[in-house]
């Protein structure tokens, strides 16, 4: 899955958040607050910050969420960690097309997807289009999952390559 499994970290932070359990001037990683963890997680693709959100909340919970959200054939443990381009286009489909977020939540990841700085895969192919996206790049993968968005309507594009290259 490379980094593409953050976006599942994220859906997590906001079950946590909207249940009461943590809040977003919270402590997560050193000095940084679940909130600056959430951006830096998404926009800068940080580590330290998912890797911290597995370890306190663990991967089974992340994992059941995922599993109740419809993705069949995704796995957030550590030493197996996968995802397939079917599953992410579920959860897009179900978290940035559906209903599975309030508003204000929304509002949060497309936000941060919308700036996320590695641009050079879907966004720089889809022209003028409002590009929520994350990439996820390690070793000989490069993945991009993305919504797009356009004067004609809404797409969701997820492309997942073993030895690709952005162009």
């Amino acid at each position: 899955s490379a980094s593409t499994y953050k976006p599942f970290v994220a859906y997590s932070m906001f079950e946590a958040v909207n249940g009461g359990e943590w809040d977003w001037e919270d402590r997560l990683v050193g000095s940084r607050t679940l909130g600056e963890c959430f951006d830096d997680m998404i926009i800068e693709s940080d580590n330290d910050c998912p890797e911290r959100w597995l370890e306190l909340v663990g991967p089974a919970t992340v994992q059941k969420q995922m599993t109740q959200l419809g993705l069949t054939d995704t796995n957030v443990e550590w030493s197996a960690m996968r995802t397939t381009a079917s599953d992410l286009a579920h959860f897009l489909s179900e978290v940035v097309v559906g209903d599975a977020l309030n508003g204000n939540d929304l509002a949060r990841l497309g936000d941060a997807m919308e700036q996320q700085e590695f641009r050079e895969g879907i966004p720089a192919g889809v022209g003028s289009a409002v590009v929520w996206d994350k990439v996820g790049f390690l070793d000989q993968y490069l993945h991009d999952a993305a919504v797009v968005k356009s004067d004609k309507g809404e797409m969701i594009l997820v492309i997942l390559t073993a030895g690709g290259s952005w162009e």
